[in-house]
């Protein structure tokens, strides 16, 4: 695997400026490690190492039978089972949270492991390390390597998450390399143990190791060897599929949380963000700006008392409209949102009653002011005169069709303004449009027939014509309040029934799916 110059840099300088030390005799060691047992601990993000995990070269084979022989008395990690003194469990950290020196091994805020595990859901896949040398440093040998994945703008991400909340935090050393400790010293080295050391350390320098498949992640107290015996409990994260589905919350919605915000508010929108999810969301256009909320009226949000257009009132008095619990967002309240959250697939629903062309040039404007935000968003349900536009109008901008079948669009086309196409349509629009947000109102077909459109062979036809794909599951054309064409999917008659399909749509291998029950879904990766 290559690696890049600035990793390269790094390893370049950390392996000469140890070489200085230890060339001028500073070896060190660790000699609470003689011990079997040893009670220092720190908070970490680790990955163990076990063999169905590891793909080691000969020459790393090599490696570890010369150190066997050579440091009998020091600790050599190992990916099987580690026990007594002189063995450890070969292993990565992510990041040291809090470190040796400042972990009293106190239990962790209950908002710490949801902080990481929603910045892990979001922009961690199951990832490969490709170690390729080692670098001596005076207590001990590491293997360093190479990730298939940006690992230190992830890093990033996960600090600024854990000091957002004002969560303990102190880490010991800024971390900007990927290794695994081989040996760690726990005495003084002879003469000739320290002239090995030097020879294998040049020796394997730039060296091709093996790699190692990374699909799990635990937040946990962690100690020196990594036994077993000294690791309890933990949060451990399954890391999703590097191909795999993003989920994107519906309107804010989350029917399975009590008391949660009301539809479309600012508040239930950062909470989704805030916990790793995408949103999908609906501009209205004010007679002054836009706002967001999914009905082209007042009337649902007024219990009827007032059914005027959002297009008929002022941008002050939408947001003067009072909502049961939070509060109703501006489009550029929303972007400034996206784009400072971790969510990187939300979903603009340009709905078919709002594509007039003044409103395209609105909704132009207003992306053009937030680039931060575009790179996040797909703006879907577009018909192809606007696709063409905005395709023109904001550059970078990615466009979804909304794609049905030919019954449904029947039925359902005039409710949605004729914003549904057909396969073969949006095949013929694959040079403006790069997703497609497949939409499946029900199961009925022509003649009393049944019909399923969410399937293997519509998912590979696109795929043929390299679109990513999107999808709602069955309760946003059932339960979700506002329906448009007053559909009743069958496969959301009940919540057993509905998660039963929803892993079938999982099981298709989706880019995005749209869903009221996020957490339900997520689980299912």
């Amino acid at each position: 695997m290559p690696i890049d110059a600035s990793m390269r840099e790094i390893y370049s300088e950390m392996r000469s400026r140890n070489l200085a030390k230890l060339q001028a005799g500073s070896f060190g060691c660790d000699v609470a490690l003689q011990s079997a047992t040893d009670s220092r601990r720190c908070l970490a993000m680790y990955s163990l190492f076990d063999e169905s995990a590891v793909h080691w070269t000969p020459a790393f084979g090599a490696l570890r039978a010369e150190l066997a022989e050579s440091f009998p008395e020091h600790v050599l990690y190992t990916e099987g089972t580690a026990e007594g003194a002189r063995q450890g469990k070969l292993h990565y950290t992510t990041l040291q949270l809090v470190g040796f020196n400042a972990y009293g091994g106190e239990p962790l805020p209950p908002q710490y492991g949801a902080v990481v595990a929603s910045v892990l859901r979001e922009h961690y896949t199951a990832f490969k390390l490709c170690y390729i040398g080692i670098i001596a440093v005076p207590t001990g040998l590491l293997m360093i390597s190479v990730p298939d994945i940006p690992i230190n703008a992830l890093r990033d991400r996960l600090r600024e998450g854990i000091k957002a909340q004002r969560l303990p935090f102190h880490e010991p050393y800024y971390n900007d390399i990927v290794h695994s400790t081989l040996l760690r010293l726990n005495g003084e080295l002879t003469d000739e143990q320290k002239a090995k050391m030097l020879d294998v350390a040049a020796r394997y320098a730039e060296c091709e190791l093996g790699t190692v498949d990374v699909n799990e992640i635990t937040l946990n107290s962690a100690s020196w060897r990594m036994q077993a015996d000294e690791l309890f409990g933990g949060l451990q994260m399954r890391l999703r599929p590097a191909a795999s589905t993003r989920v994107i919350t519906h309107r804010g919605l989350e029917p399975s949380q009590k008391d949660f915000f009301s539809e479309s508010t600012f508040d239930a929108f950062q909470n989704h963000l805030d916990r790793g999810f995408s949103i999908e969301f609906d501009p209205s256009f004010t007679s002054d700006g836009v706002v967001v909320f999914h009905d082209a009226t007042l009337a649902r949000l007024t219990g009827g008392a007032d059914d005027r257009q959002f297009a008929d009132v002022t941008t002050a008095e939408a947001l003067a409209l009072p909502m049961r619990h939070g509060r109703m967002a501006t489009l550029d309240e929303l972007l400034l949102l996206i784009a400072a959250s971790a969510g990187n697939c939300n979903a603009l629903h340009f709905k078919g009653d709002r594509q007039q062309p003044e409103n395209q040039i609105e909704l132009a404007q207003i992306l053009r002011r937030h680039p931060k935000a575009l790179a996040k968003l797909i703006v879907f349900d577009v018909r192809p005169d606007t696709a063409r536009y905005l395709t023109q109008a904001v550059p970078g901008v990615r466009l979804a069709a909304s794609v049905s079948h030919a019954h449904d669009i029947a039925r359902y086309g005039a409710a949605t303004h004729h914003t549904l196409l057909s396969l073969d349509e949006v095949i013929a629009l694959r040079d403006v449009i790069s997703w497609v947000w497949l939409d499946e109102w029900d199961l009925s077909g022509p003649d009393g027939a049944t019909k399923v459109f969410v399937c293997a062979d519509t998912i590979k036809r696109l795929r043929e014509h390299k679109f990513m794909i999107g999808c709602v599951t069955p309760e946003l054309h059932s339960t979700s309040p506002g329906l448009l064409g007053g559909e009743s999917h069958p496969d959301a008659a009940d919540h057993t029934k509905l998660m039963s399909r929803v892993k079938d749509i999982v099981a298709l291998g989706l880019d995005a799916l749209c869903t009221d029950y996020p957490e339900a879904v997520v689980q299912m990766f």
